[in-house]
């Protein structure tokens, strides 16, 4: 198993920790202040150099600069926003509305 696999293998449990708290918490539009302040604490708590800012209240932007200098940029983007749907999945953290799914794109340097 690769290093970054082992990474991924030891810390996939609090993800979905996080990823079901954020589920069974939803708010719509312009009303997901709380589920911004989960994530901004979330990455506060993380051990890596972060410069996080929130430029509104339901959002949140974080920095990770490496030590490397200049290069590519990669940009990870996620709606934090629910959608007014009945969520049918049965599980126990179903919320009654429906969350939008992450994207990922990359961003120019």
């Amino acid at each position: 198993m690769s290093f970054v696999q082992t990474l991924i293998t030891a810390v996939q449990p609090e993800v979905v920790q996080w990823r079901r708290h954020i589920h069974e918490h939803p708010y719509v539009a312009y009303e997901e202040q709380p589920t911004a302040d989960y994530v901004a604490d979330l990455l506060g708590c993380m051990p890596a150099p972060l410069d996080i800012r929130r430029l509104t209240p339901n959002s949140v932007v974080a920095d990770l600069r490496g030590g490397a200098g200049e290069g590519p940029m990669y940009a990870l983007r996620a709606d934090m926003d629910a959608l007014p749907l009945q969520e049918e999945s049965g599980e126990p953290f179903a919320p009654t509305w429906m969350h939008c799914r992450c994207r990922r794109r990359a961003a120019s340097p």
